[in-house]
């Protein structure tokens, strides 16, 4: 899935399942908002920055360094390139990542993503299949269509 092209269906994982962003850096953040309201008009009141780097690197920003839910331990990585941020689900609920950039104008174009948590599945065959994929990677490129 390529971040920019949503708007994106809702993501259902399990309790335990791992998310995983991943973008160019500092032309996109991992950020969440509050509330369903906020998601559904991309209002950026009371968002938390999860994730956020240095534009063209792959440094977590000083912002993101100095905020204490931002690339909170092994959070925030790389991969080749490109920088990612991983979710672990680990309560059942729902989780409304969007990117903040431009005070939600990247959000309002469909970089925006509700991640829907669910019980642990109990069924072999579906442990099956998370034992063999060790996590859900959401792959996401936050946007080749912007430039800042």
């Amino acid at each position: 899935m390529w971040w920019g092209t949503g708007p994106y269906d809702a993501l259902q994982v399990s309790v335990g399942d791992t998310v995983l962003f991943r973008t160019g850096a500092g032309f996109h953040d991992v950020a969440t908002v509050p509330t369903k309201a906020g998601f559904d008009t991309c209002s950026m009141a009371g968002k938390t920055v999860v994730g956020d780097w240095t534009y063209g690197t792959t440094d977590v920003s000083s912002t993101c360094q100095s905020d204490s839910d931002c690339c909170v331990g092994a959070t925030c990585g790389v991969s080749g390139n490109y920088v990612t941020y991983s979710f672990k689900a680990a309560a059942i609920g729902d989780t409304y990542f969007v990117c903040s950039i431009g005070n939600g104008g990247h959000c309002q174009t469909g970089q925006k993503l509700h991640v829907k948590v669910v019980e642990s599945a109990t069924s072999y065959s579906r442990q099956a299949v998370v034992d063999s994929l060790l996590m859900i990677c959401l792959s996401i490129f936050f946007g080749s269509l912007w430039t800042l």
